[in-house]
């Protein structure tokens, strides 16, 4: 008897260490969880800057802001030493990247992203692009919540000293106003506020070149 008791209380302990260590796991994932969402706003963050070149490689990669930082001293360090000339630099990018057209219908399509490059300060040129954080594409004067993206990946085309980025893409857009369907409009129908018009799968790309940075 004894030792079934002793049994049964040793099970219970064992259940309450384990309860305690995944509350803690939740805990703590929760609280990443929330820095990720609560606290990294990208436009709390000066544009051209390091600082929000991580905000947005945080955002993208879901990490914390301080593992984000360590991320890209980790990336920074394997490109090797670099000369005294060269300087590495950010810049935020936002560009026209096509248009939506229907019947009397247009609507700008941009793509935004920050940029990590290597500028040679001597030469005042451009030695190379390394990477991005953070691309998006949206549409300008449109808000957030009246606009429905589905997208592929961005694909990036490597030039000698330029980038390409694409992105291929479909939106359903809230109008006040009925737009016929016809070019880039496949379907409207009656919405919560006017009418939702979806377009047809479409590239928008944009062109990062020396001139932009």
């Amino acid at each position: 008897m004894k030792k079934k008791i002793g049994f049964g209380i040793f099970f219970i302990a064992v259940l309450l260490f384990a309860g305690i260590i995944g509350f803690h796991n939740y805990s703590a994932n929760n609280e990443i969880n929330s820095n990720d969402e609560g606290l990294i706003h990208l436009e709390n963050y000066q544009k051209d800057t390091r600082e929000r070149f991580i905000a947005g490689l945080a955002l993208q990669k879901k990490l914390i802001y301080e593992q984000a930082d360590a991320l890209e001293k980790e990336e920074t360090a394997s490109m090797g030493s670099q000369s005294p000339d060269r300087e590495i630099r950010y810049k935020t990018i936002d560009k026209l990247a096509g248009s939506i057209k229907g019947s009397g219908y247009s609507q700008e399509v941009y793509i935004k992203t920050e940029v990590k490059y290597v500028w040679d300060t001597a030469k005042n040129e451009l030695v190379s692009i390394e990477s991005f954080a953070l691309p998006v594409t949206y549409l300008p004067g449109v808000s957030a919540s009246a606009v429905t993206l589905n997208g592929s990946a961005f694909n990036i085309e490597k030039g000698s000293t330029s980038r390409r980025m694409s992105q291929t893409a479909t939106f359903a857009i809230v109008e006040k106003e009925n737009i016929p369907v016809g070019d880039d409009i496949v379907s409207i129908r009656k919405a919560a506020g006017g009418y939702e018009i979806s377009t047809r799968a479409k590239t928008y790309a944009i062109h990062i070149t020396a001139s932009d940075l």
